[in-house]
């Protein structure tokens, strides 16, 4: 299986984002227990045209490998 990230444009002039990591961060929902289910997974990404940074919950797709 094949993991696609979708393409992010940037908020402030459209380009498309460089993609640079993936987090989990805890306490976004105000409860910051400890616990690792209460985590989201987001993405962080760069836009090459602007410089701004931006974060977003991670939005992949997974796609089947086709059999050889």
């Amino acid at each position: 299986m094949t993991v696609v990230l979708t393409k992010m444009n940037c908020p402030k002039c459209g380009a498309d984002m460089n993609f640079h990591a993936e987090k989990i961060v805890f306490g976004l929902d105000g409860g910051d227990d400890g616990d690792v289910r209460n985590g989201r997974l987001l993405e962080f990404h760069a836009c090459p045209n602007c410089g701004a940074p931006a974060s977003r919950d991670t939005v992949t797709q997974s796609v089947r490998d086709s059999p050889h």
